[in-house]
């Protein structure tokens, strides 16, 4: 388990800390290459290191660069290295909706965010909870 976590961490900080040295949006190479994800699911089970490996290689260079801050052609904006770090964290946690620390964490994550979004806390919280509905 360890070595496939450690893996999918090491190609997402090796794509962040490539941003600022790549196109913002990809080629057209690296898009048409996207078609060699188009195949039949494999009667067997694939090696998970070989999964990261492809999604990495063909899929990281046809994505829009949107976690640098280069990006403006959306509202979508970027992210901070703590804020992936929490999505990792959660994403490992794997916290259901209906969770009992739910509504713990959701009040932090809004509060947190009230800091760098000025809106009032009650749409915050509103947004949040729609998200996970």
């Amino acid at each position: 388990m360890r070595d496939i976590l450690a893996n999918a961490a090491q190609r997402g900080i090796q794509y962040r800390e490539n941003l600022e040295n790549r196109s913002v949006i990809p080629t057209p190479q690296a898009l048409s290459r996207l078609a060699e994800l188009d195949e039949p699911l494999p009667e067997q089970p694939t090696d998970p290191q070989e999964v990261l490996q492809i999604l990495d290689e063909i899929g990281s260079p046809a994505t829009v660069a949107t976690a640098g801050g280069r990006n403006f052609g959306f509202v979508i904006g970027s992210s901070m290295p703590v804020t992936l770090a929490v999505n990792w964290l959660a994403g490992a946690m794997k916290v259901p909706a209906n969770a009992a620390a739910q509504p713990g964490m959701e009040k932090r994550l809004c509060a947190s965010a009230s800091c760098l979004i000025p809106l009032p806390m009650k749409i915050l919280t509103t947004a949040w909870m729609q998200y996970y509905e």
